[in-house]
């Protein structure tokens, strides 16, 4: 089962479960295996027009926990079908690619207000 903590999303195919997780390691693993960029990489997969970049996805997301190779990710892809594959690699991404920590928020505004101002 997923970490959710840790950025891991779960995926079940069938009586199988996974725990995707697409963090740098993942990307940086997929720029190798596609010579491509991250950026250019989430830009082709945005496009939804190649399933070979869904395959690669879905591979750098089992790297972690469940090693295979790009065929036997193909394969998970086809048992869970496309649409439901897709889904879980957006899932993957947002949970382990999380909007950026501020740690210095804005301030409130601390002006003192004129008199009878509020």
């Amino acid at each position: 089962m997923g970490n959710a903590i840790r950025g891991e999303t779960d995926f079940q195919v069938g009586d199988r479960s996974f725990s995707l997780l697409l963090d740098v390691n993942a990307f940086c693993a997929l720029e190798a295996e596609l010579d491509l960029t991250t950026d250019l990489i989430l830009a082709q997969y945005s496009t939804g027009a190649s399933l070979t970049m869904t395959r690669a996805l879905m591979w750098a997301a089992l790297r972690g926990s469940h090693p295979c190779t790009l065929e036997e990710a193909g394969r998970i892809v086809n048992q869970a079908g496309v649409a439901a594959t897709k889904e879980a690699i957006e899932r993957a991404m947002a949970n382990a690619l999380p909007e950026p920590y501020t740690a210095n928020p804005p301030k409130r505004d601390r002006t003192k207000k004129a008199d009878g101002a509020g």
